[in-house]
C-alpha cells in the first residue's frame, strides 16, 4: 500500500494515476469486506470490532488507507474473539 500511494503521487510512473488508485481503493475494500464477513460470522458479538471498522471507514475517508488498513486488520481480530 505504500508503495502505491508513493507511485500515485511520484507523477513519475508507468501506471496512470487512475489505475494507481482504483488498486488502492479494491485493496480497501477486499481489507472492508474481510473485516465486516467476520463480524457477520461472530453474530451480536462485534463490538469492539464495529468500534474499528467505523475508525477504519474514518481513516479510509480521510485518505488514510495505511490506518483504515490497519483498523480494518484489528476489526477482523477483534471479531474472531
Amino acid at each position: 500500500m505504500i508503495r502505491l500511494r508513493q507511485l500515485l503521487h511520484n507523477g513519475a510512473n508507468a501506471l496512470d494515476d487512475d489505475v494507481l488508485a482504483d488498486l488502492i481503493d479494491r485493496i480497501l475494500g477486499a481489507d472492508r469486506a474481510l473485516a465486516v464477513a467476520a463480524i457477520n460470522d461472530a453474530g451480536g458479538k462485534g463490538g469492539q470490532a464495529l468500534d474499528e471498522l467505523a475508525k477504519a471507514d474514518r481513516e479510509a475517508a480521510k485518505g488514510n488507507e495505511i490506518s483504515a488498513i490497519e483498523h480494518y486488520r484489528l476489526a477482523w481480530e477483534r471479531a474472531q474473539d
